[in-house]
C-alpha cells in the first residue's frame, strides 16, 4: 500500500527531472547557435584589371553576440597609376539567416581624416552596402579562422584573434 502512495510523487520526481535535463539540452542548444560572436583579421589584396584597381588591405571583421558587427579596412589603393588611402569602417547589425549566411542592415560608414579614396570606385570593386536591402555575406568557420565571401569582393580567409 504504502508503495503505491509514493508511485505519484516519484512520476512527479521523474518528469521534474526530464524538463530539467530537457531545459538544458535546449539552452545549450541556443548558446551554440547564438553565441558570444567573434573577431578575426586577415591582409588582403584585390586586383580588377577592368577599373584599374590594385589593393592591399588590412582588415579586421568583429561579429558581436548583440548582432551588431564591426568591418575595418586600411590600405593603399592605385588606379590608373595614382595612389589613394583607404582608412574606413563600416558599422552594421545583423541577422544570422540558414546554412551560415549573414544580412548585413543598417550599415553606416565612418571615413578618418587620411582616407582620400574615390567613393565610387570602392563601392563598386570592395564593398557596396545597399541601404534599401541590405547586404548578405556568408561566414563560415574552419579551425581557429573563417572564410567569409560576399559579391563584390573575393572571398577571404581571417584568422581568428
Amino acid at each position: 500500500m504504502q508503495l503505491l502512495s509514493k508511485l505519484p510523487r516519484m512520476n512527479v520526481y521523474i518528469a521534474s527531472f526530464i524538463l530539467c535535463i530537457i531545459l538544458a539540452f535546449g539552452l545549450l542548444m541556443y548558446s551554440y547557435h547564438h553565441k558570444s560572436g567573434f573577431d578575426c583579421s586577415a591582409n588582403m589584396r584585390i586586383e580588377s584589371g577592368s577599373s584599374g584597381f590594385d589593393a592591399s588591405f588590412k582588415t579586421f571583421l568583429l561579429m558581436r553576440g548583440n548582432h551588431s558587427g564591426y568591418f575595418d579596412v586600411s590600405g593603399k589603393v592605385m588606379i590608373n597609376d595614382v595612389q589613394y588611402t583607404v582608412e574606413r569602417s563600416y558599422h552594421f547589425d545583423y541577422e544570422v539567416k540558414e546554412n551560415n549566411i549573414y544580412h548585413l542592415v543598417k550599415t553606416s560608414l565612418s571615413k578618418r581624416d587620411a582616407d582620400n579614396m574615390i567613393e565610387g570606385v570602392m563601392q563598386k570593386v570592395f564593398f557596396s552596402p545597399d541601404p534599401d536591402s541590405g547586404r548578405y555575406i556568408k561566414i563560415q568557420k574552419m579551425k581557429n579562422t573563417y572564410v567569409v565571401q560576399n559579391l563584390y569582393s573575393p572571398s577571404f580567409i581571417c584568422v581568428s584573434n
